[in-house]
């Protein structure tokens, strides 16, 4: 049992030393977005991250932001 258990610990712990780190980063209307009132988030196939604001759909593709704004009719 107790081998076991060495074992497992030993696994986890070398499991957790290989993971990728990943970063969070805060997103505004300085680095481009078209509203601070984000309702809605999705990511495509393409691995564009779209975020849906009241001042249009924003696409971004980790660096820029391409908006989309709602036409007036």
């Amino acid at each position: 049992m107790y081998r076991l258990l060495l074992t497992l610990i030993t696994c986890i712990l070398s499991m957790s030393l290989h993971a990728a780190p990943f970063y969070i980063s805060r997103i505004t209307t300085e680095e481009g977005l078209s509203n601070g009132y984000i309702m809605g988030i999705t990511q495509d196939r393409n691995g564009f991250i779209w975020f849906a604001t009241e001042s249009g759909l924003n696409r971004y593709d980790g660096r820029q932001f391409r908006t989309y704004k709602k036409e007036n009719s």
